[in-house]
């Protein structure tokens, strides 16, 4: 029973180590992932940026307009 047991905790620690190895990479992964989300607001951004602008100017002027009427 013992032998049996020691094998299960060598496995259960093997597990754990391969567990934190793969982790390792998923870590670089998220970066990656979150890099071109930014990137890719950042293309969106630049290429709607006049009606962007835009919108939150005539937003800006009506909100203007409230408190100077």
């Amino acid at each position: 029973m013992k032998k049996w047991m020691d094998r299960m905790a060598i496995r259960a620690i093997l597990k754990l180590r391969q567990w934190e190895e793969d982790e390792e990479g998923m870590e670089i992964i998220q970066v990656l992932i979150l890099l071109a989300l930014g990137v890719g607001l950042v293309a969106i951004f630049i290429g709607f940026s006049d009606q962007i602008t835009g919108a939150v100017g005539s937003k800006m002027d009506e909100f203007m307009n409230i408190f100077g009427a």
